[in-house]
């Protein structure tokens, strides 16, 4: 689906908060573009991601939701000593 047509989709539903998320957004081509179109077509934008890509380009106006993922403590346990933090 075109940007064009995913706004004109967006704007049927009154709404004025979007949020984009899924998957890894920012893993596809448009997601960035997507993101500047949003903001600019006056919606207050978020985007949900998992942090495994760089979050610089995106758009200062969106709100940025990084859901870092931590190990269960079962797995703490056994990779203790080996997670390099450098």
């Amino acid at each position: 689906m075109s940007i064009p047509a995913i706004l004109e989709k967006t704007a049927e539903h009154n709404a004025h908060y979007v949020t984009v998320t899924g998957g890894e957004p920012l893993a596809q081509k448009n997601c960035l573009p997507l993101l500047q179109a949003l903001c600019d077509a006056g919606y207050d934008v978020s985007l949900e991601t998992g942090g495994a890509l760089d979050i610089c380009k995106v758009d200062p106006r969106v709100s940025r939701i990084v859901d870092i993922k931590t190990l269960a403590p079962a797995n703490q346990t056994r990779t203790a000593g080996k997670i390099s933090t450098a």
